[in-house]
């Protein structure tokens, strides 16, 4: 399967073992209206970010002679559950009981946890080399010539750490 290797990184749940299971009821949404509300938080949360970072972005990247921007599959590098908590995350529909093996995107620390992963991956290159926002990404270079040795660099990380970029947004 693609994704982190879990020595990496997993995605824990911190549930308190005093508290007792909520069974929720079952909620039945025509297919359009999960796309419209899955599109409209998508939007929400996009404007969010990048009104959060603009400023920052724009203050580190500043002097630097050449930019590169990549945006990685966030979906693709898929997360692994921590093996204790994947009982926590089943579900029941028509055809059974199932529970999550990854981390689904749609949890609300979903983003935090990815943070914390990219964070971890280029530890050394934030702020010298890099810029790293979730799953956007910024290779930055203060003179033309070092910026194909910061590229390299990225590349090798990510290769190391089996992510995968989307290509159709590289500039």
């Amino acid at each position: 399967m693609p994704g982190i290797a879990p020595n990496i990184i997993c995605h824990c749940l911190h549930v308190n073992p005093a508290n007792k299971p909520v069974v929720q009821k079952r909620r039945n949404f025509a297919p359009e209206r999960v796309a419209n509300i899955e599109a409209e938080i998508d939007k929400l949360l996009a404007a969010r970010f990048i009104e959060e970072r603009i400023d920052q972005l724009v203050d580190s990247t500043s002097g630097n002679q050449l930019l590169s921007f990549m945006d990685a599959y966030s979906g693709y590098n898929q997360i692994m559950m921590y093996d204790d908590d994947k009982a926590k995350t089943s579900f029941i529909i028509e055809r059974g009981t199932y529970y999550y093996k990854v981390m689904p995107f749609g949890l609300k620390n979903a983003g935090a946890t990815y943070q914390r992963l990219v964070n971890k991956i280029f530890k050394e290159q934030i702020s010298r080399t890099m810029e790293v926002y979730v799953d956007d990404m910024l290779v930055k270079a203060p003179k033309r010539g070092d910026h194909l040795k910061n590229l390299t660099e990225a590349f090798s990380l990510l290769r190391q750490y089996r992510m995968k970029l989307n290509p159709s947004k590289y500039t």
